[in-house]
This record gives C-alpha cells, sequence and structure tokens, in this order.
C-alpha cells in the first residue's frame, strides 16, 4: 500500500492547519485520527493505505479496493472500503464507535491470550505444552507470565522470530517493514509457550502481559468503551 503520510503529502494538506483527518467507507462506516499520530516520529511504520495483504491484492471482506491500517489501534480505527478522506481543523473527536460512547484514541490495550488448550477442554495428565499470542498498542511486549490454580505468576518462553519465520516464511514486504527494528515488535502479536506438568483432575490457567513501558494487562475489567483486555483465565480437565 501506500503511507498516509505519503499520500497527504501528494494531496497537498496543510499539516499546520488541519488537526485531524476524517475517514470515510462505502458501507457508511467513519473514524478519525490525529495528524499527530501520522506524523508520529517514533513509528516506523506508521497509518498505510492498504491495497495488498501478504503479496496479494486485499479481498473484498477485508476492506478492498482500500483499507486504513493503523497497526497499533483497534480494528474500528482501520476503516475498510475507504472512499474518502477529510482533513480538519477541528480537534473533536468523530466516528462511528465515538457516536457509540468509544474512547476516540483506539490504541490497543495490553492483552494477552491463552489458544491451546481451550476452554473446558479435557486434556491427558503430565506434559501438557500451553501456548498462545500476546500484544501491545504502546510497545513492544516485554514478557508474558502465567498462573497455575491461583500459584505464583511464572514467566512463559517468547517464541524467537527465526522460529516463527521458519514455519511460516514471511513476504518481502514484512521483511522490509522490520528491517532494523528490535524483536518483538511493538503492535505486532508474539507467540509465547510453556510447558506444564499437570496433575489428574480439574486445573485454572491464568495469564497476564506487561509491555516494555510497564503497561499491565489488569486482573479484571469490564469497561468496553476502551477495549477489555482483563487477564484470561480458562478451566482444564487433565485425566
Amino acid at each position: 500500500g501506500v503511507p498516509l503520510r505519503t499520500f497527504l503529502d501528494r494531496a497537498g494538506v496543510d499539516i499546520n492547519q488541519a488537526r485531524r483527518l476524517r475517514f470515510f467507507g462505502d458501507d457508511g462506516f467513519a473514524n478519525n485520527l490525529t495528524l499527530a499520530r501520522v506524523f508520529d516520529a517514533e513509528d516506523t511504520i506508521g497509518p498505510l493505505l492498504v491495497t495488498h495483504l501478504n503479496g496479494e491484492p486485499l479481498r473484498p471482506e477485508h476492506g478492498a479496493p482500500v483499507r486504513l491500517i493503523v497497526p497499533e489501534m483497534y480494528g474500528f480505527k482501520n476503516v475498510k472500503w475507504l472512499t474518502r478522506v477529510e482533513a480538519t481543523a477541528s480537534d473533536a473527536a468523530f466516528g462511528t464507535y465515538q457516536d457509540a460512547g468509544f474512547d476516540d484514541d483506539g490504541v490497543t490495550r495490553t492483552v494477552s491470550r491463552i489458544t491451546r488448550p481451550l476452554q473446558a477442554a479435557t486434556i491427558g495428565a503430565g506434559r501438557v505444552e500451553a501456548v498462545g499470542f500476546a500484544v501491545s498498542g504502546f510497545a513492544p511486549i516485554e514478557r508474558v507470565e502465567l498462573a497455575v490454580d491461583g500459584g505464583a505468576f511464572m514467566p512463559v518462553e517468547i517464541v524467537s522470530l527465526e522460529e516463527i519465520s521458519a514455519a511460516e516464511p514471511l513476504v518481502a514486504s514484512a521483511l522490509q517493514v522490520m528491517e532494523g527494528r528490535t524483536f518483538p515488535f511493538r503492535s505486532v502479536w508474539v507467540k509465547w509457550r510453556a510447558v506444564l506438568d499437570l496433575a489428574p483432575g480439574p486445573h485454572t490457567l491464568q495469564l497476564r502481559a506487561v509491555d516494555a513501558l510497564g503497561n499491565e494487562q489488569p486482573e479484571t475489567d469490564t469497561t468496553i468503551a476502551d477495549g477489555i483486555n482483563a487477564w484470561p483465565r480458562i478451566q482444564v480437565e487433565a485425566v
């Protein structure tokens, strides 16, 4: 795709006058970004106007022909089927979700997930491998920790980029984006794993993550307006 910064430059947008950009999708959905976010000097990726995914033209269900992608933000900021971009001097929040009471910043809170074993699964007792993902839109993930049956949280292994790349070869565009950056990356999911020794019976697994800025995943969170990201908890039965 095209960096949003490049698009604005070629469109002749006066970045000294504009405060926000408003984005409109063909389905009537709308959202916005601040100019400060677009020109964040700390971000080497920046928002993109995307036309391809994994080297292939974007499919309609993914937002073709053009979709806005802001890597560190929730999906409601990533407008699909983009038809119009407006620059405005107004600094007021704007968008479909904002009208429904959601926070405007849209940055993905520190969050982690257990993807195996599954909730309520019956598994073999003894050696069990637990795996999952973690991400933060504010900074790279620094550590992920797992607790079993209410015990102390212990760090799990973050799967290396080399191992991930060997198992799932990355397209050239992804490698280009990562050039000069240190893994793990801000706003990119990391894989984690841990080997557990579970005795027969019921067990509870809890997970939490912390990013490099110290943003911790909270134990509880019921406020959907800024994204629910409480510790995941699952129950399994070892037999």
